[in-house]
């Protein structure tokens, strides 16, 4: 949803977005951290949408691009400006680019920063489940590699022009008959200068160069459980492909490059590869992590060298060699003497399907093997993210960070435990029935950790503490923040608050009702709106939702009866001082319980005993995290209305009155019944229409109903005063 402001001068009406909601897809590749603007951008249904931390709240977003969902957003780096890849369930494929670095504070304004340059199909079999893409920078311009492949058993290879939008060329890799392609990334080869160190120097090697024009490689993880490598084919022939493809901004002709190829194949996991990262270290190694469904992250080194030499007996079928000290995995050499993989390490943590894994990659700095850092989250109910890192971590990197000529700082290890992996926090929840994360990963800096949950919620950690303690220390702690909120399903109704306007109250096929208000902001003075309390959690798909005053609503569901909600007292405190809301005389008089929640097996939010909870602390500066808004900031149901005989179709309501209809089969279930909102009884029937009442909605004044129906009828009643029914 978003909330739009409209000038008041009639000779002069504009209006702009001030406040955008929406959570992430369901899906695992669906959000990435900008390393340039330290932006978080994610997929919400067909759109783009750019988080900013700091603010904490969504700044900005792309146009609807396709008919389909986003089910994969990446960064694409090398490009002057921040551009984003975006694949769809329609099997479109977009580049997209960031227009507007900062957020406009001054105004709260939400723009469209997103433009998009390139558009195209990512393949022939529907929906693109995983894709990636690289930009090739040379010859006068801008050429972007893409990579995409979906159910069909086919990854396309396309080559398309940045400055122009065209595709130049395109390839299709076959697989075997019913192959799953659950990730999919791509590799830019970079390669160290040709330097000679003796063996005995101890001088840290150079850093790397990237071969800005070089075809990427190709990692892909499947349902064999095998993580492939492919690689462009290096004969004669091709390499006079390669060239042509470099030069083409300059001589305007169309070059395919060369053919993708097989390189490795490395094996080790026991069910399907569903996430895949890789970082480039300061020798030309790269670090890459594969998570699979069997809980367990396996780090793979890649090395890749020219001429480069490796033993013929890493070829043998035997991967495993052990000596009297050691157990060690043999090196899997590349095909075309490309080089070789050797497993670094195994992580096991998880108890379930590994959904995302992402490394620490802080910008203008190439990291060694002891300044690693690496964030995994599992999808099922495990709920964990975990941060690993090398016991020996390079603390001189974490608080001296973005110079990548700070020397490692000198530690005294030892060298049999150089190698060791340790889990340097655990993040997530405790408890509950929810499902786990669908992505993690860091921030450009590496102080804060973000990931989005089942239900497309936002999650936030600071890290607080002394720069020691960030980089290996156990000193500091994480500490959730507030984040940008939103529905992950269809928006089916809204409600102004009834007395005030206060706040609105939406509700979705999600199953939850939330309420938006502006909160205000301690340096500008200005209410900014944030979504502040999520007073129902339901167990059917809702339907409709109205206020009925300042501290309590009505809603229903895909059921006969609607509920009565109203808000306990410590929340309402809590919200008329985060919202400034000041006096509230309507509450005046009334009783309330203290807190809600939802029982084990129930449906909707019940009523807690005073004594059995501890007082809720006076919230004075900040909004409510993730998983307080889901858990702890119910509204009781005080309330049931019973009086249809289907499931409820839409509702109205004044501070006096509520107005209810319901799914009609026959003429009488299409009444509209009038309830009392103080004494929650039925009041009166309306009987007019003959099919579905689909729409209510009261004057601003409440003295006229209308009604429309789906027999294309509308009916208005009049209220009736000193009367015994009131319309």
């Amino acid at each position: 949803m978003d909330g739009t402001s409209i000038s008041s001068k009639p000779d002069d009406c504009s209006s702009s977005t001030v406040y955008m909601s929406a959570a992430v897809n369901q899906c695992r590749k669906a959000m990435v951290c900008c390393p340039v603007t330290g932006l978080l951008v994610y997929g919400a249904a067909s759109r783009l949408l750019c988080y900013c931390p700091k603010s904490g709240r969504v700044v900005g977003c792309s146009r609807e691009a396709s008919r389909g969902n986003v089910t994969c957003v990446r960064c694409v780096l090398g490009a002057t400006t921040p551009l984003y890849f975006a694949a769809y369930t329609s099997g479109d494929v977009a580049l997209w680019e960031l227009q507007q670095h900062q957020c406009n504070t001054a105004t709260g304004a939400v723009g469209n920063m997103l433009v998009r340059r390139v558009h195209m199909k990512g393949g022939a079999g529907g929906s693109v489940s995983s894709g990636d893409c690289v930009l090739l920078s040379g010859g006068g311009g801008s050429i972007v590699v893409v990579a995409t492949g979906g159910l069909d058993q086919h990854i396309n290879i396309t080559t398309a022009s940045l400055s122009t939008g065209d595709v130049l060329s395109t390839q299709t890799i076959s697989l075997r008959s019913r192959s799953l392609i659950l990730e999919l990334r791509l590799l830019q080869q970079q390669f160290p200068p040709p330097v000679v160190i003796p063996p005995t120097c101890d001088l840290a090697p150079p850093l790397t160069t990237a071969r800005d024009n070089a075809m990427p490689l190709l990692l892909y993880g499947g349902d064999d459980s095998k993580l492939h490598i492919f690689a462009p084919k290096q004969d004669d022939s091709n390499m006079q492909k390669q060239q042509a493809l470099e030069k083409h901004e300059t001589d305007g002709k169309i070059h395919a490059p060369a053919p993708y190829e097989e390189v490795a194949v490395l094996p080790g996991h026991q069910d399907w590869v569903t996430a895949i990262d890789a970082i480039t270290l300061r020798n030309g190694d790269v670090m890459v992590a594969s998570g699979s469904k069997d809980g367990v992250i396996r780090v793979w080194r890649l090395q890749l060298r020219d001429n480069m030499s490796v033993e013929t007996s890493s070829m043998k079928q035997d991967l495993v060699s052990s000596t009297a000290s050691q157990l060690r995995v043999k090196p899997v050499r590349l095909r075309g003497d490309k080089g070789q993989a050797v497993l670094e390490t195994v992580l096991c943590g998880h108890d379930g399907w590994l959904a995302h894994v992402s490394w620490l990659n802080l910008p203008d700095y190439t990291p060694c093997e002891r300044s690693l850092r690496l964030v995994s989250c599992a999808q099922t109910e495990d709920r964990a993210i975990i941060v690993w890192q090398p016991q020996y971590y390079d603390s001189n990197v974490a608080s001296n960070g973005n110079s990548s000529s700070t020397p490692p700082q000198e530690t005294n290890y030892d060298e049999n435990e150089e190698e060791v992996w340790v889990e340097a926090a655990r993040l997530g929840e405790v408890g509950g029935n929810r499902e786990g994360f669908y992505s993690a990963m860091f921030s450009p800096d590496g102080t804060a950790v973000y990931g989005h949950s089942y239900q497309g919620g936002l999650h936030h950690w600071n890290y607080e503490g002394d720069s020691t303690a960030t980089s290996g220390g156990t000193s500091g702690v994480w500490q959730p923040q507030p984040t940008a909120s939103g529905h992950f399903m269809p928006v089916v109704d809204l409600s102004w608050e009834a007395t005030a306007g206060r706040y609105l109250l939406t509700t979705s096929l999600d199953q939850t009702t939330r309420l938006h208000a502006p909160v205000m902001d301690a340096h500008t003075k200005q209410g900014v709106w944030h979504e502040v309390c999520r007073p129902q959690v339901h167990g059917y798909d809702m339907s409709c939702v109205a206020s009925v005053g300042v501290a309590s609503f009505v809603a229903g569901a895909e059921e006969k009866l609607l509920r009565a909600f109203a808000a306990p007292t410590q929340l309402l405190d809590r919200l008329a001082r985060l919202c400034e809301w000041g006096h509230i005389a309507e509450i005046e008089g009334r009783e309330f319980v203290e807190e809600a929640a939802v029982p084990s097996l129930g449906l909707s939010n019940k009523s807690v005993a005073d004594q059995q909870q501890e007082a809720m602390p006076k919230f004075t500066e900040s909004r409510l995290t993730e998983d307080s808004l889901m858990a702890g900031s119910l509204w009781p149901e005080v309330c049931k209305l019973y009086g249809h005989g289907h499931e409820l179709v839409c509702t109205a309501a004044t501070a006096h009155h509520i107005a209810t209809a319901c799914r009609a089969t026959a003429p009488p279930d299409a009444a509209v019944i009038i309830w009392s909102a103080a004494s929650w009884q039925q009041l009166q029937v309306l009987a007019h229409h003959r099919l579905t009442v689909t729409q209510l909605c009261f004057t601003a004044h409440g003295d006229k109903l209308l009604t429309v129906s789906r027999a294309r009828t509308w009916a208005v009643y009049q209220r009736q005063l000193h009367q015994d029914v009131p319309f």
